[in-house]
């Protein structure tokens, strides 16, 4: 099975994330959120870090227990992982975030299997949840084989793409350029890319720098290649432990290494260009 992609939400660290006058929810909020980033790129101590510092929160003491449960960036510990779990009964009942549900699914963890997730998705989805409709095309994508269905994570990828929820154009971009679920359409891959890379999803970003550089022969353009690599370099520190950003600074400085100076300027002029609509900085 292939492996799930990296985090791929613009986020910005979280000292920059709250706004200096925002109260003790609003940080907790961000703390989550930076803390799911984190988690989904692969960033467990990151991930740690930050919800250790949550321990009123029943999402951060579910995180926590999937990080020891299955050992994400320490020793599988299923003790500590229960202590996470034991939290206080009175607690008000929280409906769980569609990404903590995701990442239950992902690394196996007991009550929330694929099934279960898929049910809450849908749920949310029938009110118009547009990241519910992109997990449950996540989920019909990364199933196990026998119950994988491309065609089924087209359809929720796009059904959230028309909602414009950013994450859903990078996956319909990948799906598009290689045939999954779909005949393979370096063209409309390339649209898909392009409209969530300049709404600042970096996986979005990086398709288009790939189709650009890698894809068929007609959309090849190098300047924008670079450009779109580069835009998901000057992202990349934000995305919650960075993602695979020297893999990306490698694909820049290679197609770099083929551009003159004035190439290279209008691609830097135009990686700033496509980011500044979402950029806080």
């Amino acid at each position: 099975m292939r492996a799930f992609r990296a985090i791929s939400i613009l986020v910005l660290s979280f000292s920059l994330w709250v706004p200096a006058v925002a109260g003790e929810p609003a940080r907790e909020e961000a703390r989550l959120t930076a803390a799911m980033d984190a988690l989904e790129g692969g960033g467990y101590e990151t991930a740690r870090t930050l919800l250790e510092g949550l321990v009123n929160r029943v999402e951060a003491r579910m995180l926590m227990h999937v990080i020891h449960h299955r050992g994400l960036g320490v020793a599988m510990d299923p003790g500590k992982a229960q202590e996470w779990f034991d939290f206080p009964r009175e607690w008000p009942d929280v409906p769980l975030p569609n990404r903590v549900l995701a990442l239950f699914w992902r690394h196996k963890v007991g009550f929330y299997g694929p099934e279960t997730a898929l049910k809450v998705f849908g749920e949310r989805a029938k009110k118009g949840d547009a990241e519910a409709m992109y997990f449950i095309g996540e989920a019909y994508e990364y199933l196990p084989s026998v119950l994988r269905d491309y065609e089924k994570a087209v359809h929720w990828y796009r059904k959230s793409a028309e909602t414009g929820y950013a994450r859903a154009y990078g996956a319909l971009a990948f799906l598009y350029f290689y045939g999954d679920g779909v005949q393979e359409d370096h063209g409309t891959a390339l649209e898909w890319a392009e409209r969530g890379g300049k709404r600042g999803d970096v996986f979005a970003q990086r398709m288009a720098g790939k189709i650009r550089s890698m894809g068929a022969e007609r959309l090849r353009d190098l300047v924008e290649a670079y450009a779109w690599y580069k835009l998901v370099w000057l992202n990349c520190g934000r995305v919650g432990n960075g993602g695979s950003c020297p893999e990306d600074k490698e694909d820049m400085a290679a197609i770099e290494s083929l551009l003159g100076p004035a190439e290279i300027t209008h691609g830097d002029h135009l990686a700033r260009k496509w980011r500044q609509p979402y950029s806080k900085d």
